[in-house]
């Protein structure tokens, strides 16, 4: 999978890629800074993406969006491309650091699997009256499905591994190469030209927060620590960064002797979390959230409740009748692998409750 990186000034003009754009392109440097990199972009795309990438250089909003890129040899594959605003010590903006993720497995495996459930779904419609005779094939039907379902969780887990390892060993272990070597010019300039050591060491506050700002989303894509400490220790971890970058107030309530379990469930239960946690932050207003994980008998409990406005009246009919919106889905086919299941308790805020049983599951 190629991972392209780049970085522009305030303005969005690119001044640097990495030596894998240059590799896929088949372009020079001057060829694709400032804007030459529309160039690539497929031309049904160009329009869109430039002007969503403006706006965010405006706005100073993390600009994500996908698009085909063509390659040196003609053909265009898709990617996902995210910038982050790097700022200086006042404040302001000075630079944007992206990347580009060859996403095109991935959109080919969520296309199949779309068209999969669209034609489950229209031959249950259209063989209602034949449903008796038919029970074995959709039967099977489904399986497959939920199958499929299931090796798409899994290539977005090998995904976002691999861009973490990315994150980490290559431009990591890039920024962190610049960092010694401006230290090392920085000595230098201040017996030769004192009047730029100032302007290095920005230099070098740049690359520090740019080297955190990599970290963290390598971390976030796949938490070290949930393989090295467990649930407990990356859950607060994932709290607490959370709640500095977006300031509601989380509490986590995780007992002392919880202990171990398999490394599936543990993951799958970090991720639930996270999507519980974004949807709080972008959609419930509510200003705290709790999160509860405890033991009893042979299940384990995950627990997420806000208080927020809730979901509203239609909406929680339309989830209740057609299985529940993208989100809960998602969530529902995550625990389902392992045999949980999903409790929604909307009376105040919002709770989602998930159990899990440990039988079955190698517990530790």
């Amino acid at each position: 999978m190629s991972q392209f990186a780049w970085m522009t000034d305030s303005t969005g003009w690119i001044f640097w890629y990495n030596r894998r754009w240059f590799d896929y392109t088949g372009t020079k440097l001057e060829e694709v800074q400032g804007w030459g990199w529309r160039e690539v972009l497929h031309p049904e795309h160009a329009e869109r993406v430039i002007a969503k990438f403006k706006q965010c250089i405006v706005s100073g909003d993390v600009w994500e969006d996908t698009f085909p890129l063509r390659g040196m040899n003609g053909v265009y594959r898709w990617f996902l491309s995210r910038a982050v605003p790097i700022k200086d010590a006042t404040g302001r903006i000075s630079r944007w650091f992206g990347t580009n993720t060859d996403i095109t497995e991935l959109r080919n495996a969520q296309e199949a699997l779309r068209l999969s459930k669209e034609f489950t779904e229209e031959q249950v419609r259209a063989r209602t009256r034949e449903l008796e005779l038919r029970t074995a094939e959709v039967i099977q039907q489904s399986e497959q499905l939920r199958e499929l379902s299931q090796k798409m969780l899994q290539i977005q887990e090998d995904e976002r591994r691999h861009v973490a390892r990315e994150l980490h060993d290559s431009a990591g272990q890039t920024l962190t190469a610049l960092g010694m070597s401006l230290a090392h010019v920085a000595q230098l300039a201040e017996q030769k030209a004192p009047q730029l050591v100032g302007d290095l060491n920005d230099t070098q506050q740049f690359v520090q927060q740019l080297s955190q700002e990599i970290r963290t989303m390598s971390y976030l894509l796949h938490p070290p620590l949930l393989d090295e400490s467990g649930l407990p220790v990356a859950l607060r971890w994932y709290a607490q960064g959370l709640a500095e970058r977006s300031g509601v107030r989380i509490e986590v309530n995780i007992p002392e002797d919880l202990g171990r379990f398999p490394h599936e469930m543990e993951l799958m239960m970090f991720r639930l979390v996270q999507e519980c946690l974004t949807n709080i932050h972008r959609h419930s207003e509510s200003e705290t959230a709790d999160i509860t994980v405890w033991r009893e008998d042979e299940s384990v409990f995950l627990e997420v409740q806000d208080e927020g406005k809730g979901i509203p009246p239609e909406r929680l009919a339309s989830i209740q009748s057609q299985g529940g919106g993208v989100g809960i889905r998602g969530m529902r086919e995550r625990i389902e692998a392992l045999g949980g299941r999903l409790v929604r308790d909307t009376a105040s805020g919002t709770k989602l409750k998930f159990e899990f049983p440990l039988t079955g599951n190698g517990n530790h």
